[in-house]
């Protein structure tokens, strides 16, 4: 039995498939059909190439007053009381 080779593809032709993938109205086992790729390998280089996300999450604070002279903060997805 002979080694199998993996077909490898240029970081440009990856970052061209994401682009389409992005930009095209047509799903994405479609795009990777026409670009002769598997769709997992596709759904693959779209989440390597996703932006980085924060390190930590930031959100807006709304004061908000109860009409039960209690007031609080939110910050998703905590909600703190205060008194």
């Amino acid at each position: 039995m002979g080694r199998v080779h993996r077909k490898r593809y240029t970081a440009e032709f990856k970052a061209e498939a994401v682009r389409l993938v992005h930009t095209s109205d047509r799903r994405v086992t479609e795009i990777a059909e026409h670009l002769g790729v598997t769709a997992k390998t596709l759904h693959e280089w779209v989440r390597a190439l996703r932006p980085p996300a924060p390190d930590r999450l930031t959100c807006d604070v709304i004061h908000v007053s109860t009409t039960t002279d209690r007031s609080y903060s939110v910050a998703s997805p905590f909600l703190r009381f205060s008194v």
